[in-house]
């Protein structure tokens, strides 16, 4: 898990990078309220430095303890039911984050990927982290922020008329975290038929889970997990 998010996080750092995405940096991304530069500066934080963030920040508390994340997808099932003011504060610090300006994102999101690639080896198997107010383990949390990269990644490609792909295995973490958590919370039979007989963006809505972004297509086009 940790190489393959290192792997991906290199994917993130020439995504943020690109020429493309510097000459749209104010325009509107594909996702409400966020420009371009916010879109890069989301998805370096939550793909990248955000962990740095968190392995330096106090490790699990007994109230975190009491309010663990046992796994990716209890983690996942937890940011599809925040609040609309959670998300505005969200897109809040993603403007913020942007008007830092590219530089000094791509500067950052640069350093932490390789402290990253340098600690993550070395980290402790049962290493946990204190994310949100419960305890996680890292590899779980790992597993979080490949969902992110793989989403974000794509949205920013949409966003600029391009396309950054991650890693194959990648795609098919983030895909399998979205199945699991479907299950985790609705019925084998609803996952089921969304996926083979529902193609519909609502009904996919309805058991997927689906992270704040543009707006749905009307039937056979799916929106990302």
């Amino acid at each position: 898990m940790r190489r393959l998010f290192l792997d991906t996080v290199t994917t993130v750092v020439g995504a943020v990078g690109a020429p493309e995405t510097a000459a749209k940096w104010s325009d509107p991304s594909i996702l409400p309220d966020m420009t371009v530069g916010a879109l890069a500066g989301h998805l370096a934080r939550g793909g990248c430095w955000v962990v740095e963030d968190y392995l330096d920040g106090e490790p699990p508390s007994s109230a975190s303890e009491a309010n663990r994340w046992t796994s990716a997808v209890s983690y996942t099932s937890m940011v599809n039911e925040l609040s609309d003011d959670a998300h505005r504060q969200i897109v809040e610090r993603s403007r913020t984050t942007a008007d830092r300006g590219r530089d000094a994102i791509l500067r950052r999101l640069m350093d932490a990927a390789d402290r990253l690639r340098k600690r993550l080896p070395a980290e402790p198997t049962d290493r946990e982290l204190n994310v949100f107010g419960g305890a996680i383990s890292l590899d779980e949390y790992l597993r979080t922020r490949l969902v992110e990269q793989v989403v974000h990644l794509d949205d920013l490609g949409r966003s600029v008329g391009t396309q950054w792909r991650a890693p194959d295995e990648a795609v098919s973490v983030a895909a399998h975290v979205g199945i699991d958590t479907a299950l985790a919370n609705n019925s084998p039979e609803h996952v089921v038929r969304a996926l083979y007989r529902d193609a519909s963006a609502a009904a996919t809505q309805r058991v997927f889970p689906v992270y704040p972004g543009p707006t749905p297509p009307p039937s056979a086009e799916r929106p990302g997990v």
